[in-house]
C-alpha cells in the first residue's frame, strides 16, 4: 500500500513537470513524452497492487484482523486529508472507507462501527465536494451524501450524555463530538432548500450547546471546547456561501450574520490562538458576505469592501497554505461576481438566490478594472502558483467561476478556459488546439470538394452560398472546436487518473463532460453558439450510440460541423502518444481505416474518401507530425511567462 501511494505521488509529479526547471521548449516536450511512458509503467504496477493486494482483502468474507483494518484505514487516510484539502485519490479513499463500513456493520462491534463511520463521513464529504462541480446540482452528490448521512446518523445516536458515557474510551467520545459539527459539511451541494438550511443550523446549535452541558464535559476532560465552539460557528458562517445557493431565508441569514459578528469578537479576543485555526481575513469575508445578504450592507459598499480585502490578500506579507489561497484568490472574486449579478437596488426577500451568470447592470469602468485584475491574479497565483496542490478544492472554486464568468474586454471566457487547461493539464490544452486545427482543415476541404455537406448551417444551402461564407464557417468551426472540451476542466483530476482503473461512477462522471461543457457554454453568451459542439462531439453520426443519450446530431442545426469536430477529436486522440499513457499512438493510415470501418455509423460516410484525397491526407499528416510539437513548444512559452497579459 505504501508503494501505491509513493507511485501515485510520482505519477502526479510526472504529469506536471515544472517548465521553469527545464531548458527550453524542446526539453519540455521530450520530458513530457518520457514522463508519460514512465507513467504507463508505474500505472501497471499500481493496478497490480490494487487487484492483487487491496481488492482481495476488501472483498473477502473472512474476518479482518485489527492490524489489517488499521493498515487499510491508514492507507485511506493517506489518500485523503479532508482537513487540509490535500488529496492523492479521493474516489479510492471513499471506496476503501465504504467497504470497511459495510464490514464494521456486519461485525456488530460498536467501537469499530464508530471509527469506520468517522472515516466514511470524511470520504463522503470529499466525494460530495468533487461531485457537485460535475453535475452543478444535487443529483451527482446524492449517493455520496446518502452514505455520509447514514454514517452520521449512527454517530449521532451517542450525542446524549448517557449514550456518550457508554462508550469505552475518551477517544471514541471525542470522535462523536467532532462529528456532531463536522457532519454538517454533507449538506454542501444542496440547492435552494431552506428546510435543509435550517436543519444545518439546528444541528450546529446542538453541537455548540454540548459545550454547556456539564455531564458531557465531564466525560471528555481533555477536549478542546474552545476549538469545538469556534469551528461549529465557522460552519454556520459558511452556510450562505456561493450566493446563498442553499436558499437560506432572511431570518436564517440574519442569524448567520450575528454569528459572524460574534466570531470576529472571539477571534480578536485571542489572536495568537485563533490565527492557528483560521486567518482573520476568512472571518471578515464571512461577516461581510452575510451582512450584505441580510441587507445590513448595500451592494456598492460590499463591492468596495471585497476589492479592498482582495488587495490585502495580494500583499506579499500575507502567507496562506494552498487551500486558503484558493479560497481567497478565487473565492473573493466569486463573491464580487455574485454581487454584480444582483441589481444595485436589490431588496432582500425570504428566499432570494440569484443566478444569472451575467451582470445585472452595465459594468462601471472601476468594476471592469477590478474584474480584469481578479482574472489576472487568479491565472498567475491560483493556477500557476498553486498548481496541483489542493487540486480538488481548486477545481471546485474554478468550476463555479466558469459558470458565473463575466467577460471583460481584456479577458474572454474562451481564452480564460484555454489558459486554465494549459496550466492544469498541458496535454489537454494541446489536444484542444490540435482539434481546432484539424477541424478547420477538414472543414476547409469539405467546402472545397463537397460544400453541400454543410447545407443548413446559418441558413446557407447552396454550394455558392457556402463557399461565399467560407471564412465565417471556418472561423466558427475552429472556435467551436477549441471549446469542445471545456467540460473537462471540472473533471481534470478524474479524467487523468493514470495509476488505476476507473470506478464505474467515475466513468459515469466522465461521460458528463459533454453535458457540463454545454452548460458552461450556455451560461456564457460569447460562446453559447458552440454549445452543440461541446454536447455532441461524442455522439455517433447515426445517433444510435455515443453520449449523451439525449443529444441528437440530426436535430442540431450544426450537425454537419459536429461530425467534423468529432472526427478531428478522435483523430488527435488516436494518434497522440504524449498525453495518453495507456496506448501507443496510431498512424494516420490506421486511423483512416478506423473511420472506414465506422463510416455511416460512428463517422459521417463521406469522411474516409475525403481524408484519402492526396491533398487532404498530406495536410492532415503535416498537422499531426509537426503541429503537436509546435503546440507543446507554445505551451512551454506560455507557462514560463507567468502573466495573463502575456499569456493571452
Amino acid at each position: 500500500m505504501d508503494e501505491y501511494i509513493r507511485n501515485t505521488r510520482q505519477i502526479r509529479i510526472l504529469s506536471y513537470p515544472d517548465p521553469s526547471k527545464l531548458d527550453g521548449a524542446a526539453e519540455y516536450s521530450r520530458t513530457l513524452r518520457a514522463n508519460f511512458i514512465k507513467i504507463g509503467e508505474i500505472a501497471q504496477i499500481n493496478r497490480a497492487i490494487l487487484s492483487n493486494v487491496l481488492e482481495p482483502v476488501l472483498s473477502s468474507d473472512q474476518a479482518l484482523t485489527p492490524e489489517t483494518i488499521d493498515e487499510l484505514n491508514r492507507f485511506s487516510s493517506s489518500l485523503l486529508d479532508a482537513s487540509s484539502v490535500e488529496s492523492i485519490d479521493i474516489p479510492l479513499s471513499y471506496h476503501v472507507s465504504s467497504r470497511l463500513m459495510k464490514y464494521a456493520v456486519r461485525s456488530g462491534d460498536t467501537a469499530l462501527k464508530l471509527r469506520q463511520a468517522d472515516y466514511l463521513i470524511s470520504g463522503s464529504y470529499s466525494m460530495v465536494n468533487m461531485a457537485k462541480r460535475f453535475g452543478f446540482g444535487q443529483e451527482a452528490c446524492a449517493p455520496f451524501r446518502e452514505q455520509g448521512f447514514m454514517a452520521a446518523d449512527y454517530i449521532r445516536q451517542f450525542c446524549d450524555p448517557d449514550s456518550l458515557a457508554s462508550l469505552e474510551s475518551e477517544e471514541l467520545r471525542e470522535l462523536v463530538l467532532v462529528n456532531s459539527r463536522f457532519s454538517v459539511c454533507l449538506y454542501e451541494g444542496n440547492s435552494e432548500d431552506p428546510v435543509c438550511c435550517q436543519e444545518n443550523i439546528d444541528t450546529l446549535k446542538r453541537s455548540i450547546s454540548m459545550a454547556d452541558n456539564p455531564d458531557i464535559r465531564s466525560l471528555v476532560p481533555d477536549y478542546d471546547w474552545r476549538y469545538h465552539r469556534f469551528r461549529a460557528m465557522e460552519y454556520i458562517a459558511a452556510i450562505s456561501e456561493h450566493n446563498n445557493s442553499r436558499g437560506c431565508t432572511l431570518e436564517s441569514r440574519r442569524y448567520i450574520s450575528d454569528v459572524c459578528d460574534e466570531l470576529l469578537r472571539i477571534w480578536d479576543s485571542d489572536p495568537e490562538y485563533y490565527r492557528n485555526l483560521s486567518p482573520r481575513i476568512y472571518i471578515r469575508l464571512a461577516a461581510m458576505r452575510n451582512a450584505y445578504l441580510c441587507g445590513r450592507t448595500d451592494r456598492d459598499e460590499y463591492l468596495e469592501m471585497l476589492a479592498e480585502l482582495y488587495r490585502e490578500c495580494e500583499d506579499v506579507g500575507q502567507t496562506f497554505i494552498a487551500a486558503e489561497e484558493v479560497f481567497y484568490i478565487i473565492g473573493i472574486p466569486l463573491e464580487y461576481i455574485y454581487a454584480l449579478e444582483r441589481p444595485s437596488g436589490f431588496v432582500t426577500e425570504e428566499n432570494d438566490r440569484v443566478f444569472t451568470s451575467k451582470a445585472a447592470e452595465k459594468l462601471t469602468e472601476e468594476q471592469i478594472r477590478t474584474l480584469t485584475r481578479f482574472y489576472m491574479v487568479i491565472e498567475k497565483r491560483a493556477l500557476y502558483t498553486i498548481g496541483t496542490r489542493s487540486l480538488s478544492y481548486l477545481l471546485e472554486f474554478l468550476s463555479l467561476l466558469l459558470i458565473h464568468f463575466i467577460k471583460v474586454p481584456e479577458v474572454s471566457f474562451k481564452r480564460f478556459c484555454l489558459s486554465a487547461m494549459r496550466v492544469l493539464h498541458p496535454p489537454t490544452y494541446v489536444h484542444t488546439c490540435m482539434v481546432g486545427e484539424l477541424s478547420k482543415c477538414l472543414c476547409h476541404y469539405v467546402i472545397k470538394y463537397d460544400p453541400t455537406r454543410l447545407a443548413g448551417f446559418n441558413g446557407l444551402n447552396t454550394a455558392e452560398e457556402i463557399r461565399s461564407h467560407k471564412d465565417d464557417i471556418l472561423s466558427f468551426t475552429e472556435d467551436a472546436a477549441l471549446c469542445h472540451d471545456f467540460g473537462k476542466i471540472p473533471l481534470i483530476d478524474i479524467i487523468f487518473v493514470y495509476g488505476r482503473n476507473l470506478f464505474d461512477f467515475e466513468f459515469d462522471l466522465i461521460r458528463r463532460h459533454t453535458d457540463i461543457g454545454m452548460t458552461l457554454l450556455e451560461y456564457n453568451s460569447s460562446v453559447s453558439r458552440y454549445r452543440d459542439i461541446a454536447g455532441g462531439h461524442h455522439k455517433w453520426y447515426n445517433d444510435k450510440s455515443g453520449y449523451p443519450f439525449s443529444f441528437s446530431i440530426r436535430e442540431s442545426e450544426i450537425g454537419p460541423l459536429i461530425s467534423i469536430v468529432a472526427c478531428a477529436d478522435c483523430m488527435d486522440a488516436a494518434t497522440d502518444s504524449i498525453g495518453r499513457s495507456y496506448s501507443r499512438g496510431k498512424s494516420l493510415d490506421e486511423y483512416i481505416h478506423e473511420v472506414e470501418d465506422g463510416a455511416g455509423t460512428r463517422y459521417a460516410p463521406y469522411l474516409p474518401d475525403l481524408m484519402k484525397r492526396p491533398e487532404v491526407y498530406e495536410s492532415l499528416r503535416k498537422i499531426l507530425n509537426e503541429r503537436r510539437e509546435d503546440y507543446y513548444r507554445l505551451t512551454y512559452d506560455k507557462l514560463t511567462c507567468r502573466s495573463m497579459s502575456e499569456v493571452l
